[in-house]
C-alpha cells in the first residue's frame, strides 16, 4: 500500500482511503502517470494522421497510363508537326540553293518564314527561296528559285531546281 501525503492537513494518508481520516479532506484520485503517458501518445498519433494527409494528393496507380490527348490538342500538335516540316523543308532548299551559287558566301537569304512554300505530296514540299548574291559579273542581284524538296527519314533531298524570273 502506497502512502501520500493529504493536501490540507499534510499528515500521511493511504492511497486507498477517499478522505483523511484526520482533517476529513477529500484525497484527490491518482489516476498514474503511465495512464496519462499512454492516452497522450494514442492523441498525438491521431492528431499526426490527421495532419499528415493535408497536402498530399491522392495515392495513383503504379501502371497509370498518360492521360488521352483531346482531338484539340491532336489537331495542333498535327499543325505543329506539319509546321516544323515545311520550315525545314525551307531551311533545304537555302542549303541547295546556296550550293549552285558561283560564290555561296556572298548569299543574302530573306527571311525563310516570308518565303512561299506548299506540301504537294506527303513529305514533298515546294518552296520558292528568294536572296541576293554575286552574279557572273561580280554584282549582287536578286534571285529567285522554285525548289521541290522531299524529306526521306530525317534528311532532305533536292528533286528539282530552277532559277525563277524576279
Amino acid at each position: 500500500m502506497a502512502v501520500s501525503l493529504c493536501k490540507e492537513c499534510s499528515k500521511e494518508v493511504g492511497d486507498t482511503e477517499k478522505t483523511c481520516p484526520y482533517c476529513g479532506a477529500k484525497i484527490p484520485k491518482n489516476n498514474g502517470l503511465l495512464v496519462k503517458v499512454i492516452i497522450g501518445l494514442f492523441v498525438l498519433g491521431i492528431l499526426g494522421a490527421i495532419f499528415s494527409r493535408f497536402g498530399k494528393t491522392p495515392a495513383q496507380p503504379q501502371d497509370s497510363q498518360p492521360a488521352p490527348t483531346s482531338a484539340k490538342q491532336k489537331a495542333a500538335e498535327e499543325v505543329k508537326a506539319r509546321a516544323d516540316k515545311l520550315n525545314l523543308a525551307r531551311s533545304a532548299c537555302e542549303r541547295f540553293a546556296k550550293k549552285t551559287l558561283r560564290d555561296p558566301s556572298s548569299a543574302e537569304f530573306e527571311d525563310s518564314g516570308t518565303y512561299w512554300a506548299k506540301e504537294i505530296k506527303p513529305d514533298t514540299y515546294r518552296v520558292q527561296v528568294r536572296f541576293r548574291a554575286k552574279n557572273d559579273a561580280n554584282a549582287m542581284a536578286q534571285k529567285v528559285v522554285d525548289c521541290v524538296v522531299q524529306g526521306k527519314g530525317g534528311s532532305w533531298v533536292p528533286l528539282s531546281m530552277q532559277e525563277s524570273p524576279v
